[in-house]
């Protein structure tokens, strides 16, 4: 070997051996990535998607207050007030929908909420509430209610009962 690949070797050497610049340029790479985890979490929230994990279904307890041959009387027991915009329930195969044809009502503590052939509401008039696919229901028929905050998609509550004869 001559002085010239002697001198290169040892450049080579030299170069291999040089580990000075690996930990900025490790660093420099986690700044970067936890700036685009940031970013990406802070984003979410802004779009708006952020809104849609903490929208809750109102906290109400429901019970079932009567029943008749052909309708059951649900109470609204305490908690949040329901708006019957927001309300769907889901009866004997059907789906009740609310689009109150004047304001914003709401169901409220203490109120009752009729079903069936005879169907009112103690808070105001029925006809007012826009409701749509009310169920038929039978003589000592059980039956399950389940009723549904739609922003939400959650479940509010669910009641068994059994019509009188």
């Amino acid at each position: 070997m001559g002085p010239t690949t002697q001198t290169m070797t040892t450049k080579l050497r030299q170069l291999l051996d040089d580990d000075g610049a690996v930990s900025p340029v490790i660093g420099v790479i986690l700044m970067v990535a936890i700036t685009v985890i940031l970013a990406a979490v802070i984003g979410t929230f802004v779009l708006g998607l952020g809104d849609q994990v903490s929208q809750t279904a109102p906290q109400t307890t429901i019970s079932v207050d009567s029943t008749s041959s052909d309708s059951v009387t649900f109470k609204h027991g305490g908690g949040d007030p329901i708006a019957f915009s927001d309300l769907e329930i889901k009866l004997a195969g059907n789906t009740v929908t609310f689009s109150p044809t004047s304001g914003t009502p709401d169901w409220s503590t203490a109120e009752t909420l009729q079903i069936g052939a005879s169907t009112s509401w103690s808070g105001g008039t029925f006809g007012d509430l826009g409701a749509s696919s009310v169920p038929s229901l039978s003589a000592s028929t059980q039956y399950t209610a389940t009723f549904i905050d739609q922003p939400s998609g959650q479940i509010i509550a669910e009641k068994d009962f059994e019509t009188s004869a």
